[in-house]
């Protein structure tokens, strides 16, 4: 996770392309490296997984099977609402965001409006169950 204020695509073009920051990219390099690991190391990290999950609840070891095939990461980083105004440099985000197999791209506003989307759900069907109820 980086900072809100990160900027995650460049401010001009490179050969007529806007291209990630190098923020952005490093972090990314640092994710397909962790991925990498925990491939490599699958099952010594399922079995620390079910140590701290077991210690965490409550549940015993045996009754967990913790298993790690294709682990997948995500990267929170800068704000989408500043690319909007500019066509082409969203657009050229958008193409990058998704061109990673195993890392997915979400900016801050994007959780924060998920987030209050979800929230004013719950409130509707509050809402709706205190009418039903009254």
């Amino acid at each position: 996770m980086e900072n809100s204020s990160a900027d995650i695509i460049s401010k001009r073009k490179d050969r007529n392309n806007y291209c990630l920051t190098h923020n952005c990219t490093k972090a990314c390099t640092q994710l397909e490296k962790y991925l990498i690991k925990i491939e490599s190391n699958k099952l010594e990290v399922a079995k620390l997984i079910t140590e701290k999950v077991s210690k965490k609840y409550g549940i015993k070891k045996s009754d967990l099977n913790i298993f790690i095939t294709k682990p997948k990461a995500k990267l929170i980083i800068g704000m989408i609402e500043p690319l909007l105004p500019n066509f082409s440099r969203h657009q050229d985000f958008q193409l990058q965001r998704h061109s990673f197999k195993n890392i997915e791209i979400v900016t801050f506003d994007e959780i924060f409006n998920s987030l209050d989307e979800i929230n004013k759900e719950l409130k509707r069907k509050i809402t709706r169950r205190r009418s039903a109820l009254a």
